[in-house]
């Protein structure tokens, strides 16, 4: 009886480590979104980000570029090979702003010219100086059945 009492502790101290760990990897989220955010998000950064960012710096890219992942809250925040991509609450600490203002000549994004208009680069300042209100998931996350 008392190896059986053994193991059932043992199997609930292990999943609870399983939980705290999937936990630990996906930021926590905001307590909560404002609506007013979610729709500003919805409306004037995702289209950005799946129309523009997306064919390289997400998993359904054929070759991701510096490591980034802007398909997720998490690959957003975690940034790639060159730091965080977002700071919320700080767009000028942010790389993601410095790289579609083309502020640096090394880090321009979108690549070739192709910059954003200034009205789509003051919705991402705006978007991160909110704190850069994010509902999405990790890519494998929400993309599992």
């Amino acid at each position: 009886m008392r190896s059986s009492a053994s193991f059932s502790f043992f199997a609930l101290v292990l999943s609870g480590v399983s939980i705290v760990a999937a936990s630990a990897s996906e930021p926590t989220p905001p307590a909560s979104i404002s609506p007013a955010d979610l729709q500003f998000f919805e409306t004037k950064i995702r289209p950005v980000l799946s129309d523009q960012c997306y064919r390289c710096h997400s998993d359904q890219a054929d070759k991701l570029r510096g490591g980034l992942h802007l398909d997720s809250r998490t690959g957003t925040l975690e940034g790639g090979e060159s730091g965080p991509a977002v700071v919320p609450g700080a767009p000028d600490q942010s790389l993601l702003i410095e790289a579609i203002r083309y502020g640096n000549p090394d880090l321009r994004m979108p690549p070739k010219g192709n910059k954003l208009s200034d009205e789509i680069i003051a919705d991402f300042v705006e978007w991160i100086r909110r704190g850069a209100p994010d509902p999405r998931k990790a890519a494998a996350l929400a993309a599992a059945p």
